[in-house]
């Protein structure tokens, strides 16, 4: 049975990185930058009352400045992640992406992309806990959960037996892809901070909440989102050459 070809598959990721940076990188740019200070801004909020007193006193669950931190990750991430997954598929169809297409798209399914990364959580978190085999199986099984459910319009439900049908035959291939590009991006991830630690000297745990951090982690940010919404664009779109069916037009 014909499974997907690594090589193809990351130059595939990669010419959709380098064609898209005008339009998906400044749309994640843009968006991260807008959580970064949003988030900046509530944390500052929640330190205040936290040293006042006013928060809850054994937990933080209490503060409204924390609920509002959870709220903008769940609203502004599935955005981010709709909108720049929208804009890839277009690229990958060849056609021009602007920064509009993926603001659209993006704002049109982010509810949807919500409802689906909360269910896609959950069930990964599950299969995991069942002796981690499962949760391998349903990465590789739902890896293109997102792009199904941006380019097909088959709903969040549909979106999970689409994506089972597309990667049959290949589960095996992806899940490793996956796995050695998360790896990497945690490397990354981890020399970063280990930088910015040692650099900070005996203040190096107080630069975990400095605006350097607040900074670099949304340039992280940046980086993960763009690499991530690819290489599941480019499965996808491997998967569907492989069996010759028609990528679907996202913007219609």
């Amino acid at each position: 049975m014909q499974s997907i070809n690594f090589g193809q598959t990351i130059a595939r990721a990669s010419s959709l990185i380098g064609t898209t940076l005008g339009s998906v990188g400044l749309f994640t740019v843009l968006f991260q930058v807008a959580l970064a200070i949003l988030n900046f801004g509530l944390r500052s909020q929640l330190s205040a009352e936290l040293e006042s007193g006013n928060a809850a006193p054994i937990t933080v669950f209490g503060s409204v400045w924390y609920w509002a931190i959870i709220l903008a990750a769940f609203l502004l991430g599935p955005l981010v992640f709709a909108g720049g997954t929208a804009g890839m598929l277009k690229a990958d169809r060849g056609e021009q992406v602007s920064l509009g297409d993926c603001v659209s798209s993006g704002f049109a399914k982010m509810l949807p992309m919500l409802g689906l990364l909360i269910l896609w959580s959950l069930g990964i978190y599950i299969g995991f806990l069942l002796l981690l085999v499962p949760g391998c199986i349903l990465i590789a099984m739902w890896s293109t959960c997102v792009p199904v459910l941006m380019a097909e319009n088959t709903g969040v439900f549909g979106a999970f037996g689409r994506s089972r049908a597309l990667t049959k035959g290949s589960r095996l291939k992806i899940f490793l892809l996956l796995f050695f590009i998360v790896v990497a991006i945690y490397l990354v991830l981890s020399i970063l901070m280990a930088g910015l630690l040692l650099q900070g000297g005996m203040m190096g745990l107080a630069t975990m909440n400095s605006p350097v951090m607040t900074i670099t982690m949304s340039a992280f940010g940046v980086l993960f989102s763009l690499v991530i919404n690819a290489v599941l664009v480019a499965i996808y779109g491997e998967l569907i050459d492989m069996k010759g069916e028609r990528a679907a037009d996202v913007f219609n």
